[in-house]
C-alpha cells in the first residue's frame, strides 16, 4: 500500500490548487475552442464553421441547458426536458459518470435512471438535441469526478495517462457506452449533435498535447461517433462571453460555450437569485448574441440530486445550482430571462448563425449607449448596450428615443425577410419572438404599458390590414410599408394585428411585459401555436375535439385562463372547467407514526464472527472489498499481557469513524488521531465504524487515484504504551501564494531560504483576515534522536491544509474546525535537520493555522502496530437486529450506529403538487430512504430544510421513511417538511 501514503507533488500541487486554476478556465478554454469537424454521413447533416451550426440546411442558434440524468429520477425527466423546451431551449447537454454506469469492474448499469438510450431517445422524442460528455473524467461535483472506486484500487493505475492500467478498463466501457451514443446521432435519426471527450483537462477544442487524447479521439470516431467533437469544454465561466465581440474571421468553428455557470453562488446555491445577480445574468447571455455567439450552454440549467452516495466532499444531497428549473421542478425568475432571449435567438437564427461583426457600419446608429451588430445575407441586428449601472436613453439617428435598463442590452432588428412575403425593416420595439404557422407568420412584441409600439413591415404589394396597423407612405426595396405604432395594453389580453396578401397572414401579438412571460410557443400535432396566459403551459393536446392544457401555478396564485394562438382568425380560449382556488401558500405536511430503531453495532460484540470478512495486515481504505457503500465495518483483535490503558494512533480517517472496544463506543473520530482506550487482560476486540461523506472530484488531476479517494481507515492503527514528550510548535513562517504559482514544495523551501515575502506568525493566528487564497507555512523542527517515533497534532487549520516533511507531501486535512494528527516516522531525518511545511487554504473569512501544533515524540520500543484487519462495507445494515419502539424521551447510548423507520399517510390534495421534504433536525450525518429509496447524504447544506423528496417516489396511502444516522441520534424532531415556495397548484385548462 506505498501509494497510499504518498503520491507526487506536482499531482498535489494541480490538485490543491483546483480552486485557484477554476479562474483560469476561460483563458485555457480560448486557447483552443474549435471542434473537429463532422465526418462521414453526420457530414451531410449537421455543417459548422466560424459563424455558427447548419442542421438540416437550416441555421439553428443552440440555446442548450445541463442536465444530468443520473440526478432526476427516470419517471421525472419528461416533466424537466418539457420544461426545457417550453422555454425555448433546443438542446440538453449530459455528463455519463463512469462509476454510474459501471460500479464494478465489467458490471454496467444501463437501465432505470441509468439508461443513457431511453434518456437521448427521450430527448429526440421531444424533439430536441443532445450534446454527451463522455468522460472519462467529468468533475461536475460528484463521486470521485466520475472515476469508479474500483479502479483506484486496482494496482498501477495513473489517470489521463496512456498506459494499459487505466487505457483498458476505459476501452471496456468505452466499448459499452460509445456505440449507444453513436447509434443515437443526427445521421442515425437521433439526438445527439456534439460530443465532448475528456473534461477540464490540459487538452481543450481539438488540441491533443498526447498519445492520451490521440486514443480517445481513435476510438470516438471508431465507435461511430461522427457528429463534431471535441476535448474538455469551450469557453467556460461566470461570463464566458467577456468583454469585445468575437473575432469572426479567425474562426474556423462556432462561438459556443459548453459551461455558462448560471448560479452566481457557484454549486452551493438554493432558490432564486437575487435581483442583481440574474441582471448580470441576463446581461452575460445577451452578450454571447450580440458579441456572435452562435450558442450556450447553462450549467446547470435543471436542479437535481446527488442520490445515495454519488456526491463528492463539498455538497451533500442537493445540486439544485441555483438553476433556473430547481431541484423540485419549481420554475424560478431567471427561466424567464432565458426563455426571453432564447425565444429571440431562435427566432433569428438565419441572420445570428451566417453574420460578421458591423459594429463599425452601425456606429452612428445611436448615441448615448454602446452600438454592437451583425450584419449577413439574411439581415441585420443592432445591439444597444447600456454597461452602466444607471438607466440610459439611447438616442437613434432617426430621431427615436429608447430606453434601456441598467446593464441592459436591447437588440434592434433590420431589414430581415420573415416569410417570402413579409419582411421585417425595423423593430425598434423589443421583439419577443416569431413562430412561422404554414401560410401564417406570427411576431411577439413586447413593452411598457401605454407605451407606443413601434415595429415596420414591407410586402410586394400592399396587404388587407385590420387591427392597429397602418399603412405607410413609403416604398422600400421589399415594396410597400406599413406599421404598428399602437400603445401596449395595460390588460390580459394582447392587443392584435394582420396584415393580409392572398392567404398569406401576418399576425402581430401586441404584449406588455407581463404577458411576454407568460407567451408560449408550443407545437402540437396539428401545428405551431402561441399561447398567452399560463404561468407554465405544459402538454397541450386535443380531447374530444377540444383543446386541454396542461398548466401549473405557484401557491397562493390563481390559475390563469389561457388563448391559444393558432392558424384560425380568432384565438381558442381556455379555462378551468370548475372554480379553482388560488391554494395556501402554506401547507401542512403528512404526520408521521411512532418511530422504530434497529441499534447496528452487531460487529462491535466481541462475539461477532468477521471470519469471512476481507483480511488484510492493515487498514484498507473502503472499497478495497469491491464493496460500493457509505459504511464500512473494520475489526482486528489485540493480545494484551494485562489490564492497561494504551494510546492508539490512526495514520488515517475520514470521514467518521466510531471507535468501539470489548463492544463498547469509545469515541467517534473525523480525522486521523489518538485515542485512549483501556484494554483488558488477554484478547481485545477493536471494531470501527466508518463513513464516507463525499470523495473528492479530481479537479484537474493526474495521478494514481489513491490516497486522494481514500475513505474509511487506511494506512496503520498503533498502539502507544510509554510516556510521551510533547513540545509546542510555536513560531512559524508564512508567505501568501500568488494565483499564478505552480512549483513544488522543494521550490518553496528554496523561496524561504532566501527570505523573499516571508514574515514571522504565531500559531493560533488569523493570517488571512477575510481573503481568500492560499499561503505556505515554514519551519525546522527540533532536532529529534532515533530510536524515536513523532507526531505532528494539530488542534485547528482553517480550512484546508496539507502537511509536507522534508518535501514529502504525508496528508491533506480538510475541515476548519477539527483537530488531526500526522505520523513523520516515515520521512524524519534522524540527528538531521528536518524541514516542516503546511500549504493552507482558506475558503472565506479568517483563516491559518488558528490553533495550537504540538510534536509528541515516542520511544520506538514502546509503539506496535495493530496486524490482522477484517473490513466489510455496507456490514452496518446486514448485521442488523429486531425493531424496537422508540420511547418519546429516549436514553440512547451515543456513538452507536442506528436504523430508524416511521411510516406516514400521503393522500395528496388533486390538483395540488406539494414538494415534501425530509428533515433532518436533531440528527447527526447519515442518510434517508423513502420507499427504499435513498435520499443521499444530510446534513445539507445547500438546503438545510431537508432532502428532496421526488413525487414519483411516493406512493398513496402507506409510505416508509428510513435514517440511518451514523451517531444515532434520535429522530423526534425530524420529520416531514412542505416547500411550500417550490409547490405549485396544477390545473387543466379546456378549450371553451
Amino acid at each position: 500500500m506505498a501509494q497510499l501514503q504518498h503520491r507526487s507533488n506536482l499531482c498535489f500541487i494541480q490538485s490543491a490548487l483546483s480552486i485557484i486554476a477554476v479562474f483560469s478556465l476561460t483563458m485555457a478554454a480560448f486557447a483552443n475552442s474549435d471542434m473537429f469537424k463532422p465526418i462521414g454521413s453526420a457530414a451531410t447533416i449537421i455543417h459548422i464553421n466560424g459563424r455558427g451550426f447548419t442542421i438540416n440546411s437550416k441555421p439553428v442558434f443552440i440555446c442548450s441547458g445541463s442536465f444530468h440524468y443520473a440526478r432526476v429520477p427516470r419517471a421525472l425527466w419528461q416533466n424537466r426536458l418539457l420544461k426545457m423546451k417550453r422555454a425555448g431551449f433546443n438542446t440538453v447537454q449530459t455528463y455519463v459518470f463512469w462509476n454510474f454506469q459501471e460500479p464494478q469492474p465489467g458490471v454496467f448499469a444501463f437501465k432505470g435512471r441509468a439508461n443513457l438510450n431511453a434518456f437521448l431517445q427521450l430527448v429526440h422524442k421531444l424533439g430536441m438535441y443532445a450534446l454527451v460528455r463522455c468522460g472519462p473524467y467529468d468533475c461536475a461535483e460528484w463521486d470521485d469526478g466520475g472515476y469508479p472506486l474500483w479502479l483506484a484500487m486496482q494496482p498501477g493505475v495513473v489517470v489521463r495517462r496512456d498506459d494499459p492500467a487505466f487505457m483498458n478498463p476505459l476501452r471496456v466501457f468505452w466499448n459499452k457506452l460509445l456505440p449507444i451514443v453513436a447509434a443515437n446521432q443526427i445521421n442515425h435519426g437521433g439526438a445527439v449533435i456534439l460530443v465532448q471527450l475528456e473534461n477540464e483537462d490540459n487538452a481543450w477544442g481539438t488540441d491533443m498535447p498526447s498519445k492520451y487524447y490521440r486514443d480517445l479521439y481513435a476510438m470516438a470516431r471508431r465507435h461511430g461517433i461522427q457528429v463534431p467533437l471535441f476535448f474538455s469544454g469551450m469557453h467556460h465561466g461566470f461570463d464566458p462571453a467577456g468583454h469585445n465581440p468575437f473575432n469572426d474571421a479567425t474562426r474556423t468553428s462556432p462561438w459556443y460555450t459548453t459551461e455558462f455557470w448560471s448560479s452566481r453562488t457557484w454549486y452551493h446555491g438554493y432558490g432564486a437569485m437575487s435581483k442583481p445577480q440574474q441582471r448580470q445574468l441576463n446581461r452575460g447571455i445577451w452578450k454571447i448574441i450580440a458579441f456572435g455567439g452562435s450558442g450556450y450552454n447553462f450549467y446547470m440549467l435543471v436542479g437535481s440530486t446527488n442520490f445515495w452516495l454519488w456526491n463528492d466532499d463539498e455538497l451533500a444531497a442537493c445540486y439544485d445550482y441555483s438553476s433556473a428549473i430547481g431541484q423540485a421542478g419549481d420554475l424560478r425568475p431567471i427561466y424567464y430571462n432565458m426563455k426571453r432571449a432564447n425565444y429571440f435567438a431562435r427566432s433569428f437564427a438565419d441572420i445570428l448563425e451566417n453574420s460578421t461583426n458591423a459594429d463599425a457600419h452601425f456606429r452612428n446608429f445611436a448615441t448615448g449607449v454602446r452600438v454592437l451588430a451583425r450584419t449577413g445575407p439574411a439581415g441585420a441586428i443592432v445591439f444597444l448596450d447600456n454597461a452602466t449601472s444607471s438607466p440610459a436613453i439611447a438616442t437613434l439617428n432617426n430621431g427615436l428615443h429608447l430606453r434601456l435598463k441598467a446593464r441592459a442590452i436591447r437588440p434592434v432588428v433590420l431589414n430581415t425577410p420573415l416569410s417570402p412575403t413579409w419582411t421585417l425593416v425595423s423593430g425598434y420595439s423589443r421583439i419577443f419572438g416569431v413562430q412561422r404557422q404554414g401560410h401564417l407568420t406570427t411576431v411577439v412584441i413586447y413593452g411598457t404599458p401605454k407605451q407606443r409600439a413601434d415595429v415596420v413591415f414591407a410586402a410586394s404589394r400592399m396587404p388587407k390590414i385590420t387591427g392597429p396597423m397602418q399603412k405607410l407612405p413609403l416604398r422600400h426595396s421589399k415594396g410597400n410599408v406599413f406599421a404598428t405604432y399602437a400603445r401596449f395594453p395595460t390588460g390580459d389580453k394582447p392587443r392584435v394585428a394582420t396584415a393580409q396578401i392572398g392567404r398569406r397572414v401576418l399576425r402581430v401579438l401586441i404584449e406588455n411585459r407581463t404577458q411576454q412571460k407568460r407567451t408560449w410557443f408550443i407545437r402540437t400535432a396539428g401545428g405551431p401555436c402561441v399561447v398567452i396566459g399560463p404561468a407554465y403551459a405544459g402538454a397541450l393536446t386535443e380531447v374530444g375535439g377540444k383543446l386541454t392544457l396542461h398548466t401549473s401555478t405557484p401557491l397562493g396564485q390563481p390559475p390563469a385562463s389561457a388563448l391559444v394562438y393558432s392558424t384560425a382568425a380568432a384565438p381558442q380560449v381556455l379555462l378551468a372547467p370548475t372554480v379553482v382556488a388560488a391554494g395556501s401558500a402554506a401547507a401542512d405536511a403528512p404526520a408521521i407514526s411512532t418511530w422504530q430503531y434497529q441499534t447496528l453495532d452487531a460487529p462491535a460484540n466481541p462475539a461477532f464472527d468477521a471470519s469471512h470478512w476481507q483480511h488484510s495486515q492493515s487498514p484498507q481504505p473502503m472499497g478495497a472489498d469491491g464493496i460500493l457503500a457509505p459504511w464500512c465495518w473494520y475489526r482486528a483483535t489485540i493480545t494484551s499481557p494485562k489490564a492497561r490503558q494504551v494510546t492508539l494512533h490512526f495514520d488515517h480517517v475520514s470521514n467518521l469513524a466510531s471507535v468501539f472496544a470489548n463492544g463498547h463506543w469509545v469515541a467517534t473520530l473525523t480525522a486521523a488521531a489518538n485515542l485512549s482506550v483501556q484494554l483488558q487482560a488477554g484478547r481485545n476486540v477493536l471494531a470501527i465504524f466508518t463513513a464516507e461523506h463525499g470523495r473528492t472530484k479530481l479537479y484537474a488531476y493526474h495521478g494514481t487515484l489513491l490516497p486522494a479517494l481514500a475513505k474509511g481507515l487506511w494506512g496503520h492503527v498503533t498502539i502507544m504504551s510509554g510516556p510521551v514528550q510533547k513540545l509546542a510548535l510555536r513560531q512559524w513562517q508564512v508567505k501568501s501564494m500568488p494565483k499564478s504559482f505552480a512549483a513544488d514544495v522543494a521550490a518553496i523551501q528554496r523561496g524561504y531560504q532566501a527570505g523573499d515575502g516571508w514574515t514571522s506568525i504565531a500559531s493560533g493566528t488569523d493570517y488571512f483576515h477575510g481573503r481568500t487564497g492560499y499561503a505556505w507555512y515554514h519551519r525546522a523542527l527540533p532536532n529529534i534522536k532515533m530510536p524515536t517515533a513523532a507526531i505532528l497534532a494539530f488542534s485547528h487549520v482553517d480550512d484546508e491544509g496539507t502537511v509536507f516533511l522534508n518535501g514529502h507531501q504525508l496528508l491533506t486535512h480538510r475541515g476548519w474546525d477539527q483537530p488531526f494528527t500526522v505520523k513523520l516516522t516515515r520521512y524524519l531525518n534522524t540527528n538531521g535537520k528536518n524541514q516542516l511545511d503546511v500549504l493552507v487554504h482558506n475558503d472565506s473569512g479568517g483563516g491559518g493555522i488558528t490553533g495550537d501544533v504540538s510534536l509528541k515524540l515516542f520511544k520506538a520500543s514502546d509503539i506496535m502496530p495493530i496486524r490482522d484487519w477484517y473490513m466489510h462495507d455496507g456490514a452496518a445494515e446486514r448485521a442488523a437486529k429486531a425493531w424496537q419502539a422508540l420511547a418519546p424521551k429516549p436514553a440512547l447510548a451515543v456513538g452507536i450506529p442506528r436504523l430508524y423507520k416511521a411510516h406516514f399517510n400521503w393522500q395528496p390534495e388533486p390538483g395540488m403538487h406539494l414538494v415534501l421534504r425530509a428533515s433532518y433536525n436533531g440528527l447527526s450525518s447519515g442518510h434517508i430512504r423513502i420507499n427504499g429509496h435513498d435520499l443521499g447524504l444530510y446534513p445539507d447544506n445547500t438546503m438545510p430544510m431537508g432532502l428532496y423528496i421526488p413525487s414519483v417516489w411516493l406512493k398513496v396511502g402507506r409510505n416508509t421513511l428510513e435514517i440511518l444516522d451514523e451517531r444515532g441520534q434520535s429522530p423526534q424532531q425530524a420529520g416531514l417538511v412542505v416547500e411550500a415556495a417550490a409547490s405549485r397548484r396544477q390545473t387543466v385548462l379546456v378549450e371553451k
